[in-house]
């Protein structure tokens, strides 16, 4: 990474009528075990005239913002050469502290001339120790309820502590505990459908310091409902719509497999017009739907109709909260006229048309 010699817009630089010493405080916004900082004095052009990049530097170090630990002694930082293409040219050895906020105070710049303070950037880089890459990703949605949770684990865990609710504020407390395990991963869950959940991961080892490293909190949605058939599978080859469905007029021929005498119900399913052998353009989500025709007074059939589909296991479908079942379907418009009983045996029977001239009326009648 290197750095230009135009300092506006730039680089950082402390007002003339600031309060003295001048400091820069970075909230890095979790604790991180820190390795190295990274620094690029003030380079703008005339530095090696104005001087006013850092020089004496003490820096500090905290966890919580308030209690702040002193790195070593004063630290000298090399002057930048007002040059283009500046490389760093000052490292600080953190050691692996755990820090979330650095302080920098400048007791001095180089020259002495302007009291202003200025630096061109600071780079942190540290040990990665907290659990990372959550998979899930966070902010996933449409995850299946036994998803199995996974983490690229920090560097220097031994274990791994897994929070996991659907209470954010649970998780973040640390009240939301499941489990302990050893390997970057839990699961099988069995969770709900249609529901947020919220989880993080705390590295463990008793030996370092710190023993525990709380992770950051992550989230992510179940899917909204469990599908039964959505149609989109069948197709005109070997997995016809007819062969799932059980209806009235059945398939295929007798002793000559694959053979479906019907149920004897007047229900017929499908479309043989179709590529899909399915309707295409009523729809409701993806490409297809199932087309029921039925007939109810069917000679030789039974007074209803039925098609029958048997699933390929067992499935309990109360689980993950379910408490509804929903069936999308579009029929034949709606009649002109209606009929209605009240009381017992008197019926009502309303209608409407158009002209009652032409070639052709519309009637409501009954028999």
């Amino acid at each position: 990474m290197l750095h230009g010699n135009i300092g506006e817009g730039t680089m950082w630089l402390s007002s003339p009528a600031g309060e003295q010493p001048t400091w820069i405080e970075y909230d890095l916004g979790k604790v991180y075990k820190l390795h190295e900082m990274w620094v690029w004095n003030a380079n703008e052009g005339l530095e090696t005239m104005v001087g006013i990049g850092f020089k004496e530097v003490l820096i500090e170090y905290s966890a919580d913002g308030v209690e702040f630990v002193t790195l070593g002694t004063t630290h000298e930082f090399t002057q930048a050469p007002g040059e283009t293409n500046y490389s760093h040219n000052i490292t600080v050895d953190f050691g692996g502290i755990a820090a979330r906020y650095v302080r920098l105070t400048a007791n001095s710049n180089w020259f002495d001339i302007l009291e202003q303070y200025s630096l061109s950037e600071v780079r942190f880089f540290y040990v990665p120790v907290h659990a990372r890459d959550p998979k899930p990703a966070s902010g996933q949605t449409d995850i299946t309820l036994d998803v199995i949770l996974g983490w690229t684990a920090g560097r220097e865990a031994a274990g791994h502590n897994v929070y996991l609710g659907t209470s954010e504020q649970a998780v973040v407390d640390g009240t939301a505990f499941v489990a302990a395990v050893t390997d970057a991963g839990y699961g099988p869950l069995s969770l709900d459908y249609a529901a947020t959940y919220y989880w993080r991961v705390d590295e463990v080892n008793d030996i370092e310091d710190p023993a525990v490293v709380e992770g950051d909190i992550w989230s992510f949605t179940t899917k909204e409902f469990l599908v039964i058939d959505d149609f989109e599978l069948y197709d005109s080859n070997d997995n016809q719509i007819w062969h799932a469905w059980k209806d009235g007029l059945g398939y295929g021929s007798p002793d000559v497999p694959p053979y479906y005498p019907g149920n004897g119900t007047g229900a017929a399913v499908g479309d043989e017009t179709t590529d899909s052998f399915t309707e295409e353009t009523i729809v409701h989500e993806g490409g297809q739907a199932m087309p029921f025709a039925f007939d109810n007074n069917k000679q030789g059939y039974a007074k209803h109709s039925e098609a029958e589909l048997t699933l390929s296991y067992s499935r309990d479908w109360t689980e993950g909260g379910v408490a509804e079942l929903s069936l999308w379907f579009r029929g034949s418009p709606a009649s002109v006229g209606s009929f209605t009983e009240a009381p017992v045996g008197t019926y009502t029977m309303t209608a409407a048309g158009t002209d009652i001239w032409d070639v052709a009326d519309e009637f409501h009648y009954a028999f």
